[in-house]
């Protein structure tokens, strides 16, 4: 018993020690600026440790960061080689991300969003190419090779995506013809390569795009309309003139006049109409948008119509309402650029509210004025008064001079009268302006009532 116990102890020192030197020797090489080897060394020590269901805690961890280092190296090298090879490596890394995903190998939540986040960016550097072959066929058999890779498929319409590479594609007809053209790499690009047999049928493909489109077709030359569904219709058909519609599943459908000459295959390929767009902008921005009486949003903003007749409505609190009537057409942008206009009844609001602030100067003013002219008033009937009191006193001896002196003062009591009339009258129009300037409008906005106004709309 105590033999096994000390077997197995040994056992995984030796193991120990090897993970180790086998882990130093794979960091070696990547400071050693070979970092391709560096990564086939981490890959190949992963996998020594074996599947993740087997592993303890801390061989799993361990393994999750063999591939996590493979697939950094292996990113690294692709970033200075061409296209081609850049493309397998990257593919490279990301199986080594996706192993460590699947099983479970690395730490905690935030290690797992640090390896998607890392797949998903070397997934997008790759450049993947979008490849449509059209056979003209659907008996014609297709098979695309590249270095180390084949794949095969038969059909009139073949739509896959590709690692950036030259590739060679053969397409195989019945009764041993056989066509093949070279495909040169070309990062994120959407290719079509359309072949044909070499033959006097007239082959004839049309392509929908859409797995529910039905497609008819009518001419003189047929018995019967010719009616399909599906994405894909090739036929081989006689010389002529053809009336093609197709229908989409949302209603909308393309007619096209389809001329097939003897010998000569043709390739028709539709896309689905997309629906009318409206692109609104207002000023002032925030109107409500409205189609055909329902509430779309606010401007600015883009919207997705339905194609016909309809009617558009910006509204706006106090603001006079736009209306517009379009007919929408599919695949078309439409656009409505409108500078909107107050309502007379807000301008008169707006009028009122201000006014208040205009004559509280104005107030002031005329208060101030009232005020100095009653001073001026008190001051004169002050003069009265000595002139009065001069004139009592010359009067047993001087007449003239009493005579003078009661003149003077008559006069000065007459300005002083007018005086103070005039400056309490200042001061009563002074005040009254102040408390009218004060007083806040209670007028209302009948615009408000049939539109509820935005937090902006005075």
């Amino acid at each position: 018993m105590n033999g096994r116990r000390g077997l197995l102890w040994l056992s995984l020192l030796v193991w120990l020690s090897w993970s180790s030197v086998a882990w130093a020797d794979c960091y070696r090489l990547y400071r050693n600026n070979q970092p391709e080897q560096a990564g086939d060394c981490f890959v190949e020590s992963a996998r020594k440790l074996g599947s993740g269901k087997g592993l303890s805690e801390a061989q799993r961890l361990r393994k999750g960061r063999l591939l996590r280092n493979a697939a950094l190296c292996f990113d690294k090298v692709a970033k200075n080689l061409p296209v081609e090879n850049a493309s397998v490596l990257r593919e490279k890394a990301i199986a080594q991300l996706s192993l460590a995903l699947k099983e479970d190998l690395l730490e905690g939540v935030t290690g797992k969003q640090e390896a998607l986040a890392l797949r998903s960016r070397i997934e997008k550097s790759i450049g993947r190419m979008e490849l449509t072959l059209l056979t003209g066929r659907s008996d014609a058999s297709v098979c695309v090779s590249a270095k180390g890779w084949k794949s095969c498929q038969v059909g009139a319409i073949w739509k896959l995506k590709l690692l950036p590479r030259t590739h060679k594609v053969v397409v195989r007809y019945k009764g041993g013809e056989q066509q093949s053209r070279t495909l040169s790499p070309k990062p994120f690009g959407r290719i079509a390569m359309v072949f044909a047999p070499k033959e006097r049928a007239s082959a004839t493909t049309v392509v929908t795009n859409h797995p529910e489109a039905t497609l008819t077709l009518l001419s003189s030359v047929l018995v019967k309309p010719i009616v399909a569904k599906g994405e894909a219709f090739s036929k081989e058909l006689k010389p002529g003139t053809y009336k093609l519609k197709v229908l989409y599943p949302n209603g909308q459908s393309l007619q096209r006049t389809l001329k097939v000459v003897e010998g000569k295959p043709r390739v028709v390929v539709l896309r689905p109409p997309g629906p009318p767009v409206l692109v609104v902008n207002t000023t002032p921005i925030n109107a409500q948008v409205y189609v055909d009486g329902k509430y779309r949003g606010n401007s600015s903003l883009r919207l997705v119509l339905q194609p016909g007749t309809r009617t558009v409505e910006l509204r706006r609190g106090c603001f006079h309402i736009v209306k517009r009537t379009m007919e929408a057409k599919a695949n078309q942008t439409y656009t409505i650029a409108s500078v909107l206009k107050r309502e007379a009844v807000y301008l008169q609001w707006l009028n009122t509210k201000q006014r208040g602030p205009r004559m509280m100067p104005i107030g002031w003013v005329v208060l101030a004025s009232g005020a100095l002219i009653a001073g001026v008033g008190g001051l004169m009937h002050g003069l009265a008064n000595d002139r009065h009191e001069q004139a009592l006193q010359a009067r047993p001896i001087r007449f003239d001079t009493y005579q003078q002196q009661a003149t003077e003062g008559n006069t000065f009591r007459t300005v002083g009268y007018v005086g103070l009339g005039l400056g309490v009258l200042g001061l009563g129009a002074g005040v009254t302006t102040l408390l009218m300037s004060r007083t806040q409008t209670k007028f209302q906005l009948p615009c408000r009532v049939r539109i509820k106004p935005s937090n902006d709309d005075l």
